[in-house]
């Protein structure tokens, strides 16, 4: 059976500044369980498979009032009923006032299932030969015999902390059979001292534990799977208060330009400004982020791949050196989609990667270009079939049919103006379907002349020219070239290679769109007419790059990711092909 588990990420407030206080983690966590199955006991073997860690922090790491922090939780072995009736008690509990006295719950997202093939493809970075390194930003605690201040981890002694809690957590299949000859183990650690909760200004529970570095040298196939569950999981025996918490680092120098930092961390994501007026700042390796003087979220920087700043914002100098310092790039949005500019340190590897796109995109024969553009054309198309499909009414299965049909003409075209056509074909079908869905008569654009208003055409360029402003920032943040385009022509003088991203992601803003319109949430009142044409007014931009970013960061239930998640992860698979790491392919909506 695959290992699977249930996590849920949630956002809390401090509400004093001090230390993470764990046992006040821990009993929140212990009691929901409680709330949610009264009369269940957690107590030694009756504990559940239910822990947590809070992301990206170290034990020592201080917290400052109204700061805000990410907590994962985990279950594993756990149902999905089980896990929606923890997730409805934790809310509860911590909406009572008396509750919030340290930590306020300011969010919870939807419980995501993961799977091992889940966890294979985020940690793509570890390989099965050579070296990982591992930072234990939580305790570990572990017995080496009579000396119980040993800092030093053996093989067989790994291999029990590794093997034993996998075997705790899905059971004797899972154990795997780690070959101790096959790799060296060196570690850097020192012995540290958690306190778990103050209360009265004097410190209580304390746990005992190592924490620093293991670094693991050789051939790790045998356990390679254990391993990236441990990425999430922890190490170590105990569930309780984060202990065994790590992340993995890449060891060694990379060898080559290519072998450099190419697969997106799963610890390292990208960090998108999205509301206006937001000051960045950074305070120690936190960055933080406030709006109207108050403030509103904190990233520790070791976990940020790059800053997308989407929106009007304020920052200094020092937010850019200390970004650089980490080797974050901040792409920078000037007001219009096509004014841009990106601030990194200028590292080799950066112009390595550009180097190495230019050069895969020039080796690609006029076949090959025009068999990429097919897939492009018709995965567009397809989505919006995906969108009729669940958005059924009479005349739904004849427009249908007739899409199906102009989505197969792509196989047959043997040239990009070939395909172009067969777009046009499509894009009328979708158009023509469209108009059922509008039941505001205000933004229907059926039989409207040329000079007249134009609601819905004029909501539909804005939030296009956001999708297309994140894509190009995104490509620009990760060294790529956007002018490099497919479908869209890299002859042209604009970023033709974010406008074949775009047509991938036009199908759910579109239908974000609808769901605007047909709500009541946008109206003919909302526009106002100018020399210049017809424009938004504040309020609705507002309100529309709200239901924009919603839609972003909204799961699928199939796939558990977000359209902001499939989105860099489609430009990152693009710099992986430039760099021959994977084959080219597509994100496709449904």
């Amino acid at each position: 059976m695959t290992p699977a588990f249930y996590t849920l990420r949630t956002a809390y407030s401090a509400q004093k500044r001090g230390v993470i206080l764990h046992a006040v983690l821990q009993a929140i966590m212990k009691e929901s369980y409680m709330d949610a199955f009264p009369g269940m006991v957690w107590k030694n073997l009756a504990v559940p498979n239910i822990f947590y860690h809070v992301e990206g922090r170290r034990f020592s790491d201080v917290l400052e009032e109204k700061e805000v922090f990410t907590v994962c939780y985990f279950f594993c072995g756990i149902d999905e009923e089980t896990v929606a009736k923890f997730t409805d008690a934790l809310k509860k509990r911590m909406d009572v006032p008396e509750n919030q006295h340290y930590y306020r719950l300011e969010k919870v997202a939807q419980p995501v299932l993961k799977t091992l093939d889940d966890l294979r493809r985020e940690y793509a970075f570890i390989p099965e030969k050579g070296e990982i390194t591992l930072d234990l930003l939580m305790p570990l605690p572990f017995n080496s015999g009579k000396d119980t201040e040993k800092t030093e981890i053996s093989k067989e002694l790994f291999k029990k902390l590794l093997s034993g809690r996998m075997k705790r957590l899905f059971g004797d299949d899972l154990q795997g059979g780690i070959d101790t000859d096959a790799f060296e183990i060196t570690t850097d650690l020192r012995r540290k001292t958690l306190c778990t909760h103050q209360k009265n200004g004097v410190y209580g529970q304390r746990i005992r534990g190592c924490i620093g570095k293991i670094t693991l040298k050789g051939d790790f196939s045998s356990f390679r799977d254990l391993l990236i569950l441990a990425c999430e999981l922890h190490l170590g025996p105990e569930l309780t208060t984060s202990q065994g918490y790590f992340v993995p680092e890449r060891g060694g120098e990379p060898s080559s330009a290519d072998d450099d930092e190419t697969v997106a961390e799963p610890y390292k994501k990208p960090l998108y400004i999205t509301a206006m007026n937001s000051f960045l700042g950074v305070s120690g390796g936190t960055i933080e982020i406030y709006s109207d003087r108050e403030l509103k979220n904190s990233y520790p920087m070791n976990r940020i791949g790059e800053v997308i700043v989407l929106e009007k914002a304020i920052f200094s100098t020092d937010f850019l050196t200390k970004c650089a310092e980490r080797g974050i790039p901040v792409s920078i949005s000037l007001g219009k989609s096509a004014e841009y500019g990106t601030f990194t340190k200028p590292e080799k590897n950066r112009y390595e990667v550009l180097k190495s796109h230019i050069l895969k995109f020039s080796s690609l024969s006029e076949e090959e270009i025009v068999k990429i553009s097919r897939d492009i054309a018709e995965t567009k198309t397809r989505a919006f079939i995906s969108i009729f499909k669940r958005r059924w009414e009479k005349g739904t299965a004849r427009i249908l049919k007739k899409l199906e049909a102009a989505a197969d003409l792509f196989a047959k075209a043997e040239t990009i103006d070939e395909i172009r056509g067969y777009e046009g074909i499509s894009s009328r079908l979708i158009y023509e379907k469209i108009q059922n869905l509008i039941l505001n008569e205000d933004f229907r654009f059926e039989r409207r002349g040329r000079y007249e208003k134009d609601f819905m055409n004029t909501t539909l360029n804005f939030v296009y020219s956001k999708l297309y402003q994140r894509v190009v920032l995104t490509l620009n943040a990760l060294g790529l070239n956007p002018y490099l385009g497919f479908l869209h022509s890299s002859n042209d003088r604009y970023e033709s290679l974010a406008c074949d991203i775009e047509e991938l992601f036009r199908a759910p803003v579109f239908n974000a769109v609808i769901n605007l319109i047909n709500l009541q949430q946008l109206k003919a009142s909302d526009f106002v007419e100018t020399e210049k044409g017809i424009i938004i007014k504040q309020g609705a931009i507002r309100t529309i790059l709200e239901v924009f970013e919603k839609e972003f960061q909204k799961i699928n239930p199939k796939s558990g990711k977000t359209l902001e998640y499939e989105l860099y992860n489609q430009c990152v698979l693009i710099k992986n092909w430039a760099l021959g790491k994977c084959e080219l392919s597509w994100f496709r909506w449904e």
